[in-house]
């Protein structure tokens, strides 16, 4: 028996989280906290044991190694979230011993966090503008929160009406140049009429080892009619020293570029147009153009005027 009579009275530690412990976290994450221990006595507890027992009954053994300003001993201490969503329980465990020649009492400490799914998010680009009737692809990204390995995952993509359209899967590494954004081809085809619709891409990855949420995204396209005649565009510069090709040409939504000599031949359907040129150094360039047949234009471009607003502006 320790204390009255036959000894001296086990001093009593106390234990305290020196930042708030998170409230949620997602599974499988890794959450790193400090805990400091003191004694009401004023003992130098350096060299004691803390125990750290995890959701999982898991017992992992720390030692109190940095002294704190405010008269305890800290432990730098990490948990791991389980790979299961819902409410999860931790408790730290200072057992009985005796340091420095002083028998202190066991204590303990517990808290809770709830475990969250992690979180996915898409990226849509690459999407064109089809003939009506004919394949076409689009270019979906996901991304995990916490960086998980996405590759192989399915994405599917489907119309309004809950009609399938087109699958793919993930590619097997990130895209170039992103953290942790896969990237996945799907293939589709486009309805047989003319006009603008609507798509859903979703993504469930059932498949990964830790739950993950869903997630969707919508984008639109523009069904064309198959192209009956070439208009041919030939960019007539004036001081212009740049080379000529790259010139965006658009005819409604039918678009080409020009070659190094200033020459885009753009596939269309008959009918009446807004003719477009577009680069970032030259000036926007519009016109009307009526499509029967094949046919010829010579566009007049010029260098993009720079203007200066102090040249621009009234000085009083």
């Amino acid at each position: 028996m320790r204390g009255g009579v036959d000894g001296p009275r086990p001093h009593r530690p106390t234990i305290e989280l020196l930042e708030s412990f998170p409230t949620e976290a997602q599974v499988g994450t890794t959450i790193d906290f400090t805990v400091r221990v003191s004694c009401h006595e004023g003992c130098d507890l350096g060299g004691g044991v803390l125990e750290v027992v995890d959701a999982d009954g898991t017992v992992q053994t720390s030692q109190l190694s940095r002294a704190d300003v405010e008269g305890g001993v800290v432990a730098d201490l990490s948990v791991k979230a389980p790979p299961r969503t819902g409410a999860a329980k931790w408790a730290i465990g200072f057992p009985e011993q005796e340091i420095g020649g002083c028998v202190h009492e066991e204590g303990s400490l517990a808290f809770t966090c709830e475990v969250l799914p992690h979180t996915t998010s898409m990226a849509i680009w690459g999407v064109p503008t089809p003939m009506k009737g004919s394949r076409f692809t689009v270019n979906v990204g996901i991304k995990c929160s916490a960086l998980c390995p996405l590759g192989g995952q399915l994405v599917e993509i489907w119309d309004g009406e809950g009609v399938k359209l087109g699958e793919g899967r993930l590619g097997d590494e990130p895209r170039p140049d992103t953290v942790g954004l896969y990237e996945g081809e799907v293939t589709l085809t486009a309805p047989d009429r003319t006009g603008v619709f609507s798509a859903s891409v979703g993504f469930s990855p059932d498949e990964l080892d830790l739950p993950h949420v869903d997630t969707a995204g919508d984008f639109t396209f523009r069904c064309v009619e198959l192209p009956e005649h070439t208009v041919t565009v030939r960019v007539v510069h004036e001081e212009i020293d740049a080379p000529l090709g790259d010139i965006e040409v658009r005819l409604g939504p039918y678009q080409a570029m020009t070659d190094s000599e200033g020459v885009a031949g753009v596939a269309v359907a008959k009918g009446t147009y807004e003719l477009s040129l577009w680069r970032i150094d030259i000036e926007p360039v519009s016109m009307r153009v009526k499509v029967t047949g094949d046919t010829e234009i010579d566009v007049a471009a010029a260098p993009r005027r720079i203007v200066d607003e102090d040249e621009e502006r009234m000085w009083m």
